[in-house]
């Protein structure tokens, strides 16, 4: 079954291709190099689109004008070839086959071995330049410096500055890569010339024999990279040369098929690029596997057939829906095999999605008093994935049978909601009424389902703000007003239990998202068209205001600027006059967020409560959807938790914090002899306290009716040491 690291990739980065890197990572790699492949040549793939128009974007002639110092006159080699490539689909596809065998090949260095041992592994794995590296250590100038201009001359052309100077040796008259190919074949077939060097230089410049008669022992995927490696030089030599582009394509054609006998069926297709054999190749041995499944292994099998197929999948409508938008509309149009292909394939991922559930609910009928097995819920982990792409009605079937899953489960199931979530943003099927209906069921039931974990037991309060991003993620998303009550809900919780770091966490998310949106700004260039009833409008700003207020506080108080400068010191024993411009920004942007959350607070912002302190009741009714209240220690606190308790807390750790934070800073400048920017400090202590006692002209609040007595005292210690302190000054002026 699938490890704890393929979980943590699915819950992580949401993407099959990265999940099905960690189960088979060489085929990953293959399958991305082939639909680059398809992205940039999309009239060379009629098996995936097919032309509406004669005209085409694409770029198939390259520019073969010289460049100082690489080429001979009038040819630039370099261009010259990439022009090839451009043109010969199969020579490109030579070229992802040895890209491909380099890079899922981790090569053997043996301090032990042979020199031209090591150089060989080096190679093997596409790794020239720690080729190059080990010969210049070993004291085997010449040999690298041949080996340099192999590998960097007909790959790289270009202006000197910036580059290194590797990039610029290479044998003496290189004045070509045909004069150095010639040379290193020569050189390879020189009886003289000892063998490992024969083996390099002759594979390097098209005869792969000395290499093969070497390394009889290495694996077959070896000896393939070795003649598919030989093939391209070949075939790069041969256009440097101005070989004919139809014999040099005839030539490519053959070579590839011969490479190609060489590999795995599913190799084999994903290489030449044959979509729809691999689809059908998928979906034959789905059948025969699952007829026959009786063991762990054979689900193993199943899984991963399904992996490939869903990256596949992915991959396929990823990159048809980048060829249709771009360029000229309609100039590209999926073809019917395109379309018959994305038909099997999802096929093959459907079935594995509803065959999971089944197992789920097989053992929940059999294991009735018992929570389902980890390695079950596992199983599952691909569902909401696979959901995201396939058509309207199966997908829904998919989240419906999901979200009844989550009802009855442990928390396992939980952790795949925000991979799945987020996966929809990829989603091909169209939004239909039903589909939305069935997501916005399933982020509720998930969210409501991880605040009952948090009650029932103790979890991570990181595992807990997942439910923002259940929110949020992906495509629709909950509506706003679910959004700012979730987030709303969160950074109370988090407030209750004290975990600023993580209510901060929240708070930014849900300010993120509103400025994604474009809500309550001025400028409308971004905002969403949004219509709201006046109720709704009204309760939407309310929740904005306390997330906004609540923000402010966080930044001000608790996570604040100078709270992060003094944290490792007391204050008293910074390095003031060093630290100045630090201590001084930060401790405006948190006097900023002090005065911002008493602002908020004095015009009623935070007043989200009815006269017996709890919310509102059109507040209550969105928190119902998600949340049946917070337990602790089995002990149910008031459902929505006292604002009214919030808001004099907050108040009175903002009004002592900025006293505080006033003496401090001007105790920092007396202490370092800047009086005047000092006195600046202390007055504000005395402007501090006229503001909180003066009642609001709109709604009549007064800041100082919400502090506590302890809080009061404290407060007039820093604002009447901070008088002590100007006194001297005033009398100095007199």
């Amino acid at each position: 079954m699938f490890n704890g690291a393929f979980l943590h990739r699915l819950r992580r980065n949401c993407n099959a291709g990265d999940a099905l890197r960690e189960c088979d990572p060489q085929l990953t790699q293959l399958v991305d190099a082939v639909f680059e492949d398809v992205l940039l040549y999309p009239s060379q793939h009629p098996n995936v689109v097919s032309s509406a128009s004669a005209t085409s974007s694409e770029i198939i002639t390259g520019d073969i004008r010289a460049r100082s110092g690489w080429s001979a006159p009038k040819v630039d080699q370099h261009a010259l070839v990439s022009s090839f490539l451009t043109r010969s689909k199969s020579a490109r596809l030579i070229k992802n086959i040895v890209t491909w065998l380099e890079q899922t090949y981790v090569p053997t260095i043996e301090p032990t071995a042979g020199i031209y041992d090591n150089v060989l592994e080096y190679l093997r794995a596409g790794q020239a330049e720690e080729a190059v590296d080990l010969l210049e250590k070993h004291g085997y100038g010449l040999q690298a410096t041949m080996l340099a201009g192999a590998i960097v001359s007909h790959v790289f052309v270009g202006d000197a500055a910036g580059a290194s100077s590797r990039k610029y040796v290479g044998i003496a008259g290189n004045l070509s890569f045909v004069e150095w190919m010639k040379k290193a074949q020569a050189y390879s077939n020189d009886s003289r010339t000892p063998m490992n060097e024969r083996a390099i230089f002759g594979l390097l410049s098209g005869n792969p024999s000395y290499y093969l008669s070497m390394r009889k022992t290495k694996s077959p995927e070896s000896a393939l990279w070795a003649e598919s490696r030989a093939s391209l030089m070949n075939f790069i030599l041969a256009a440097c040369e101005g070989g004919e582009d139809p014999q040099l394509n005839q030539k490519a054609d053959s070579q590839l098929a011969e490479l190609l006998r060489h590999l795995p069926e599913e190799e084999r297709l994903i290489a030449s690029c044959d979509f729809l054999g691999l689809a059908a190749h998928l979906s034959n041995r789905c059948v025969s596997i699952r007829d026959g499944a009786a063991s762990p292994a054979d689900f193993i099998a199943l899984s991963n057939l399904c992996l490939l197929a869903l990256h596949v999948l992915a991959s396929l409508i990823a990159v048809l829906n980048s060829i249709a938008n771009r360029g000229t509309p309609g100039m590209y149009v999926r073809s019917s095999s395109g379309a018959e292909c994305i038909t099997k394939l999802r096929s093959v991922v459907g079935w594995y999605g509803q065959f999971a559930l089944k197992l789920c609910n097989n053992e929940r009928i059999v294991n009735t008093s018992g929570p389902i097995s980890s390695d079950v819920i596992r199983a599952s982990s691909l569902v909401l994935l696979i959901s995201a792409h396939l058509a309207p009605a199966e997908s829904v079937d998919l989240l419906a049978s999901f979200v009844a899953l989550l009802d009855d489960s442990h928390s396992t199931a939980i952790d795949l909601c925000v991979m799945a979530l987020e996966a929809t943003a990829s989603h091909e099927v169209i939004n239909s009424i039903q589909l939305a209906q069935l997501v916005k069921d399933l982020r509720l039931t998930a969210i409501k389902r991880l605040n009952q974990l948090a009650n029932e037991t103790t979890i991570h309060p990181l595992r807990l703000l997942g439910c923002s991003q259940i929110a949020i993620s992906g495509r629709m998303p909950l509506g706003h007003l679910l959004v700012y009550s979730v987030h709303a809900f969160l950074i109370r919780r988090f407030f209750m239990f004290e975990q600023y770091t993580v209510a901060l966490k929240a708070a930014e998310a849900v300010s993120i998202y509103a400025q994604a949106k474009g809500l309550f700004q001025s400028s409308q260039g971004t905002t969403e068209s949004v219509q709201f009833s006046e109720d709704d409008g009204t309760v939407l700003y309310q929740l904005h205001s306390e997330c906004t207020c609540l923000l402010s506080a966080l930044k001000g108080v608790y996570c604040s600027r100078w709270t992060e400068i003094s944290r490792d010191a007391p204050l008293s024993l910074v390095e003031f006059p060093a630290a100045q411009d630090v201590c001084t920004d930060a401790c405006a942007d948190t006097e900023q967020h002090l005065l911002d959350t008493l602002e908020f607070i004095n015009n009623g912002q935070l007043n989200n409560y009815d006269a017996n302190g709890r919310y509102s009741k059109r507040m209550a009714q969105l928190e119902e959807q998600f949340t049946d209240g917070i337990e602790t220690n089995g002990i149910k606190i008031d459902r929505f938790m006292s604002l009214r308790s919030i808001e004099t807390t907050v108040t009175n750790q903002c009004c002592l914090k900025y006293c505080e934070l006033m003496f401090r800073m001007g105790s920092l400048y007396a202490n370092s002899g800047h009086m005047d920017e000092a006195r600046l400090y202390y007055d504000k202590l005395g402007e501090f306290v006229v503001w909180i006692v003066a009642k609001d002209n709109v709604t009549g609040s007064v800041l100082a009716d919400f502090l506590k007595r302890p809080v009061i005292k404290d407060m007039l210690g820093y604002i009447s040491k901070g008088i002590l302190c100007v006194e001297p000054m005033m009398l100095k002026e007199e």
